[in-house]
This record gives structure tokens, sequence and C-alpha cells, in this order.
């Protein structure tokens, strides 16, 4: 679970004041610093099919204020469903709030390239980068480009190998109405039939197709066997989010998080087998 996906310069203004944040990316803030809440020891509670983990973020913790409460819960549903609901509050001071979660999924197992897998984003522009892929404030229509999943459509294309795939790392704006659970996209990988769906409440949705795994990543237990490894392009990830650099972007939908406020999002993914 990360925090906080990008911020040009790690540098905002909240209320009239200038906030200086980690710059763990470059001159950039990533994933919430160098201490990210992916880097953190949460609490954690487990029931028959669900585990919430809790974490206390204090004050200038990265240099954000104010003391974030988050919650997150991850809940197993209907047999074939993954829920994640996140809620945090903050107790002394204004602060701002990105919560994404950075699973990678892979359809055709884990010796199999993602690039056959063909997907479908319910989005019809993604926000325009500098070459720090940092968002400029610019949304461009996908239509007729390599990023128009409107329609089912390979990541790569038939005989793409590592050396020549385009990658992605870009956050498309979501169609519907923020704060509603809404379809987000669909990943279907015609070998082995799997269907992963996706729907959230959030506004955008990063895809990140693993560019800069390393193979001397190990492998979990179940996979060492196989002689498996988490290398690059290994698997995909599906992050619903709030916009990267919102807090620079007044047009962006807002992640400013005040004492008395709720910050309340869902996302959910769905794992099927597509019959013929």
């Amino acid at each position: 679970m990360l925090s906080s996906p990008r911020i040009r310069h790690g540098r905002f203004e909240l209320d009239a004041q200038v906030v200086q944040v980690d710059r763990n990316h470059g001159e950039h803030h990533l994933h919430g610093g160098y201490g990210g809440f992916d880097k953190q020891l949460w609490d954690s509670r487990a029931t028959a099919d669900a585990v919430t983990f809790q974490l206390r973020s204090p004050a200038d913790d990265a240099g954000f204020p104010g003391t974030l409460h988050t919650t997150v819960t991850y809940r197993l549903t209907d047999g074939d469903g993954l829920t994640v609901d996140y809620t945090a509050v903050v107790g002394d001071a204004p602060t701002v709030v990105n919560l994404t979660q950075h699973a990678y999924f892979n359809l055709s197992g884990l010796s199999h390239p993602i690039f056959g897998t063909e997907l479908t984003v319910h989005a019809d522009s993604i926000l325009a980068t500098d070459n720090d892929s940092i968002p400029t404030g610019l949304l461009l229509p996908v239509a007729g480009t390599r990023f128009d999943f409107t329609q089912p459509r390979p990541l790569g294309t038939p005989g793409v190998d590592a050396a020549t795939f385009e990658s992605y790392d870009n956050c498309f704006r979501l169609r519907g109405s923020d704060g509603a659970l809404r379809p987000a996209a669909v990943a279907y990988e015609p070998t082995t039939g799997l269907e992963l769906t996706c729907a959230t409440t959030l506004p955008g949705l990063q895809l990140y197709t693993g560019a800069f795994l390393s193979s001397s990543l190990p492998p979990k237990a179940a996979h060492r066997a196989a002689g498996g490894r988490y290398g690059q392009h290994a698997g995909f990830c599906l992050e619903a989010q709030q916009l990267p650099d919102a807090p620079n972007h007044a047009h962006f939908p807002s992640t400013v998080l005040r004492p008395g406020d709720t910050y309340r999002h869902t996302t959910i993914y769905r794992v099927a087998v597509r019959r013929p």
C-alpha cells in the first residue's frame, strides 16, 4: 500500500503555506518518501474473511503536516473478489492524502510475460507528463494513440519481447462520478482464460507494466521450484488513486483532508475464468 504517488519538486501550497516533503525521486516526491507507508509496520487484525491494517503517521512524517490515522481493510467477497477499503482522518492540521494499492498481477503465469494480456480501461483521457513522469496538468485524449484501451487490446503486439515492448506507467482519468463505485478496467489473458476486473470510487487509474522490476528480486516459495523470477514485465499494476501531483493542480480532484473530515474510498478486484 502506497501513499502520495507523485508530487513535483516535493512541494505544494496548503492554506497559503508552502509544504516541502521528501524528494526521493530525483527532484520529486514518490510513493510517500524515503519511509513511505509501504515500508512501515502496520498494526493488524484478522477476521474470518478480512484483515484490517492501521497506521499512525505523525505530523511532519516525510514532511507532511498533520497526524494521519489510516485504516485499510482487505476483504474477500463473493468467492472471487477482493475489496480494499481505505479510510483516513487527520486530527491536528490539514494535510493531503492519496492512497493506492500496488499489487502486481500476471494472468499468464510467472514464467510468461504480460505482453499478450488484453486490457480495457474505462477512460477517454490520460494525464500528460514530462520527462520525469510528473503530470503537467493537461489531459490528453487516448483516441488514436497507444493509450487507447477503450476496447480490449493486448498490452503488446504479437512477437514482442522485453527489448521492444513499449512499457506503460501512465495515469488514466476514469469516466463517471468521482466517489461512486464504477468499472475501471478489465484484463483478460487468452492463454489461460483468466479475467481480472477492477472497480473503484477513485478518479484515476495508474497502469504500470513493471519496466523497473529487477530480475534479482527473489520469487515466493511457490514459484521457486518452477525457477520463476520477478523480473522486468513479470506483472502489471492497476493502481486506483487520486490523480498524481493533485496538490499542484487546482482543476484536479482535491486531495486535501481536514480535521473533522474522513478520507473514504474503495477499490474492488475480481478474478474469474472466462469461458469461450
